[in-house]
């Protein structure tokens, strides 16, 4: 198994990125309260709440599972954005789903904590301002793989 010393898996704009959705939804909700007010039965005023509140539940998803992650001495070291820092060895890493593009990956992956799964979300961002160029999707799946033939 390839030894891991230290990694820095999430960007350093994980909590940043999470405020400015925040943000936004809440400019958003405002907007959507002061067009209600005006125009209650207008078609136009309903789809865009029902776009605020599909925003909100992504909001509370990422409230629950969105981490800084970082691999130390083969472990992963996994902080919730409200929660503690939680210490898991990289062999309990279970499944992971990856999603993005050039500019960014978003990473929810699974940890195995014996018999229980823990969900964790990670964003990695790779713009110009970010100074780390870390491919955190493809570690990971590295990891996975290795843990699928151990096993």
């Amino acid at each position: 198994m390839k030894n891991y010393k230290y990694v820095k898996l999430s960007s350093g704009m994980t909590y940043l990125a999470f405020i400015g959705f925040l943000f936004a939804i809440l400019i958003m909700a405002l907007i959507g309260v002061a067009q209600f007010a005006y125009q209650i039965f207008e078609v136009n005023t309903w789809v865009f709440l029902l776009v605020v509140a599909v925003f909100i539940g992504l909001f509370a998803l990422m409230a629950v599972y969105l981490a800084k992650a970082e691999i130390i001495d083969n472990e992963f070291h996994l902080r919730k954005f409200f929660g503690k820092r939680e210490i898991f060895d990289i062999k309990q890493l279970s499944h992971i789903y990856t999603m993005g593009d050039h500019r960014g990956t978003s990473v929810l992956l699974t940890i195995d904590n014996n018999g229980k799964k823990e969900r964790y979300y990670i964003f990695t961002s790779n713009l110009i301002f970010e100074n780390t160029k870390t491919d955190s999707a493809t570690i990971l799946q590295d990891i996975l793989e290795e843990n699928k033939k151990n096993k």
